[in-house]
């Protein structure tokens, strides 16, 4: 390579720190004070390192000249910074920006040569194409394509979750509609509250079904059918309405609800449209228990204590039947007459349990309902206390109507497509006729 010429500027400089009679002889150095001597040799190190400079930046084009390729463009080989953030944008999160080669641009081999042919791309340059700059850790290579396209998707071995990915915790996949299990909810009759059902829970919890027993008023119609509105609103999913005796009459309303699958009658009336509870017994055998009702100056109904024993619950011991006289909650004589405006047994799967030794409702009368309504019916030697005496054969009816439901889910079904009629209006209660 030739030797190049120190640039005038360079060689004025250098003069210009000198003095006349000084030509950086060794002789003339040592003959000058040392602040002199000091002041010749920075201006030899500035001159020699100018001098280096300007041989390396010519030299430079002549070098990649030989080779024969272009002149390299610097400045497309790096990262494009990112454009000034608007006003306003300080608080978001910045994105990093990606990082990709030009299809244009060169791409330098592993042996430091360049290869300006895109038919042959280094495995880099490929997947900042196919990623966006996208890349697993540790140097592994691009990431996937699924997995780059995959919204909040992680790196393969990292423990963090993906929450968008089907299956993920929190997410409920499709197939699990076919796991869910019905609520059961449990309407009491007359003369008793909710605690009557204390036998029959435990064994629909042990069997993984979830219930909720109801407290009714007893004073309206439509204030029991209330309740049970109230507790539908509350429950998620599917349900099935149990009712004893009088609550027989309450489910048959509240059961045009969307959200019931199913209905489960334990010696119970299930009225038409329009009609009553008295105006399904008008035909029926009167059972003997009947005669020892008693109404007080209210209009207020109870049973006298001693017919608790003989024609209640006559089969449960002497005690209970003691505490059930003590804790009798008195109904307002008039509910039977009121009639319902819904019938919800026409349009749901219906379940029946009779009573083959009550002493009240007679259970030639409900085996007469059960099969007016089309029920699976199960009969048992028990008293009208049956939800007492035997909460295993309730329980087995009611989890009879919890696998059909299920089973009706996994199918496609769940309660509510069952349902022809509309939603009932909201219902008022009736003043008392005088």
């Amino acid at each position: 390579m030739a030797a190049t010429a120190i640039p005038a500027k360079v060689g004025a400089a250098f003069a210009a720190g000198m003095t006349p009679d000084s030509k950086l002889r060794p002789s003339a150095l040592r003959q000058q004070g040392p602040q002199r001597r000091a002041h010749a040799a920075r201006v030899c190190l500035g001159l020699a390192s100018l001098s280096l400079a300007a041989l390396l930046v010519m030299a430079a084009p002549a070098a990649h000249a030989e080779d024969g390729g272009p002149t390299a463009n610097t400045s497309q080989s790096v990262a494009s910074p990112s454009p000034a953030t608007p006003s306003g944008a300080g608080d978001r999160k910045p994105e990093a920006p990606a990082t990709a080669t030009p299809a244009t641009s060169p791409t330098t081999s592993p042996a430091g040569g360049a290869s300006a042919s895109p038919a042959h791309p280094s495995p880099e340059a490929a997947g900042a194409r196919e990623g966006a700059g996208a890349t697993s850790p540790a140097g592994r290579g691009p990431l996937p394509a699924a997995a780059q396209d995959a919204p909040g998707s992680v790196a393969p071995g990292s423990a963090t979750p993906n929450p968008a990915a089907p299956g993920a915790a929190g997410t409920a996949p499709a197939a699990v509609k076919a796991e869910i299990s019905p609520t059961v909810i449990l309407v009491h009759s007359e003369l008793l509250d909710g605690s009557a059902w204390r036998g029959v829970i435990p064994l629909l919890q042990r069997a993984g079904v979830n219930a909720l027993a109801v407290q009714l008023p007893l004073n309206s119609m439509w204030a029991d059918v209330a309740v049970v509105q109230r507790a539908l609103a509350i429950v998620k999913g599917p349900v099935i309405l149990v009712g004893h005796s009088w609550g027989g009459v309450i489910i048959t309303e509240a059961g045009v609800d969307r959200k019931v699958a199913a209905l489960v009658y334990v010696a119970a009336m299930a009225p038409d449209v329009g009609q009553s509870f008295i105006d399904r017994l008008r035909n029926a055998p009167r059972g003997p228990g009947l005669a020892k009702l008693l109404t007080d100056s209210s209009g207020f109904v109870r049973l006298a204590d001693d017919a608790f024993a003989t024609d209640f619950g006559q089969d449960l011991d002497a005690a209970q039947n003691r505490l059930l006289a003590a804790t009798q909650a008195p109904v307002f004589g008039k509910v039977f007459e009121e009639r319902v405006n819904n019938a919800a047994w026409k349009n749901l799967p219906v379940w029946y349990v009779v009573a083959s030794n009550d002493r009240l409702l007679d259970p030639g009368a409900q085996q007469t309902e059960a099969g007016r309504i089309k029920a699976r019916t199960m009969s048992t030697p028990a008293s009208h206390a049956v939800v007492l005496s035997q909460p295993d054969v309730v329980a087995r009816a009611i989890l009879d109507a919890v696998s059909a439901v299920k089973a009706g889910a996994s199918a496609g079904h769940d309660g509510a497509a069952q349902q022809l009629q509309p939603l009932s209006p909201p219902v008022q209660p009736e003043t008392p006729k005088k």
